[in-house]
């Protein structure tokens, strides 16, 4: 069997990543699985070096939603008090299937993550797609958990530590190219580990990404390494009230990418893997949830998700248009949509969504809960997306 030599590659000092020999060892586990006999089954791609990446870090973006800009030493939890970063290890694969993207991604320690990398090549070669969503073979110890709102599945992996967490989350992928969805998501999770963003130019090129073939799937496989920090993969917010503020990070690096002011009666919640931000409204019984974070994914197909959350019939472009109104966040021209679901429903509830594009992001700033909660707080909610400063 033919094994491509990777070109040689100089490590930069202020992006930390698991390197040449790592890189090359994901591609050998690959190829060296069973079944591989057969070279139209994988395909590994190569390419020449690339330029040098500029030198910047950039604020979390997220979908989907959730990360924090680098801060290599410290990083300020909610409570205030420094807790040391974490040198952690997240390997990732992205299938595009038609109308949706599907995102599988294993983070934990470094040491940890090493000791599965093996099974987690097995399982990705396992996947395949039946008319609706994916199948695939959990290697031993390995246990499947129900999805969430926004995940499909979390899968429990086996490691002598303990047990890491692996999700899987499908994404509208939007029509138009591919290649700018794919580098926002891979930035997506870069920014989750402390590492630079990376330009377009970059993506094809880059040793840390490699594009194979499965069952006729093309897959984007990855290996970051860098650092996570304390809480910031639950809830990226100290404090509940005034201006929002990320951890303190070098020279202002480290903070969010915004400022907003928090409404009275909201408190800081728990934000996923997929959020920046996670705010919670109660009221009684009555609950709503905020959140903040940042996708790829067409207007309307995203809205249209938000409206099957919420047991509504999709809507055409041409409808959401007319429907929806303008909204100005920091100067930036937004689009407000009200997603009320039916009377039928057995728990009725109401998406206040805004979509807006900030700095080549789409950004989404989502109110999701109790419809007769959500009809008072609308226009506290408006208040808050309109106080959103962006850095």
């Amino acid at each position: 069997m033919f094994v491509p030599t990777l070109p040689s590659w100089r490590v930069r000092t202020r992006v930390a990543f698991a390197g040449p020999a790592v890189f090359a060892s994901m591609a050998l586990l690959f190829l060296g699985l069973p079944g591989c006999e057969k070279p139209e089954e994988i395909r590994v791609y190569t390419v020449a070096k690339p330029p040098p990446m500029e030198d910047k870090t950039v604020g979390g973006t997220a979908v989907e939603p959730d990360a924090i800009t680098p801060n290599r030493d410290l990083a300020q939890n909610r409570t205030g008090t420094a807790s040391p970063a974490v040198r952690t290890e997240m390997l990732g694969a992205i299938m595009p299937r038609g109308k949706m993207t599907w995102f599988f991604k294993l983070t934990g320690p470094v040491s940890a993550v090493s000791e599965v990398k093996k099974q987690f090549a097995v399982f990705i070669k396992s996947v395949k797609f039946g008319e609706e969503k994916p199948e695939w073979e959990l290697p031993e110890g390995w246990k499947e958990e129900p999805g969430s709102q926004m995940r499909f599945a979390t899968i429990r992996v086996a490691a002598t530590a303990g047990p890491l967490e692996m999700s899987v989350i499908p994404l509208p992928t939007g029509e138009g190219d591919f290649e700018p969805y794919l580098l926002a998501n891979v930035n997506r999770w870069r920014d989750q580990l402390g590492l630079g963003r990376l330009a377009e130019k970059e993506l094809p090129a880059s040793k840390e990404i490699i594009k194979i073939e499965l069952n006729g799937v093309p897959v984007w496989f990855t290996d970051f390494v860098g650092e996570s920090r304390g809480n910031s993969m639950g809830g990226p917010f100290a404090g509940n009230a005034g201006p929002g503020r990320g951890p303190a990070g070098e020279s202002g690096a480290g903070k969010l990418p915004f400022e907003f002011q928090l409404p009275e009666g909201w408190t800081a919640g728990k934000a996923n893997s997929m959020q920046l931000a996670a705010f919670d409204i109660r009221d009684g019984e009555r609950q709503a949830g905020v959140t903040v974070s940042t996708a790829g994914g067409e207007q309307s197909a995203n809205i249209n998700r938000w409206r099957d959350q919420v047991e509504l019939k999709p809507l055409t472009a041409a409808e959401i248009e007319q429907q929806a109104r303008k909204i100005s966040v920091d100067g930036h021209d937004g689009i407000l949509v009200e997603a009320i679901g039916p009377e039928s429903a057995k728990s009725r509830e109401t998406i206040l969504g805004v979509i807006v594009e900030v700095q080549g992001r789409q950004w989404f700033i989502k109110l999701k809960g109790d419809s007769e909660l959500a009809a008072r707080e609308k226009d506290r909610f408006e208040q808050f997306v309109k106080s959103i400063k962006f850095r």
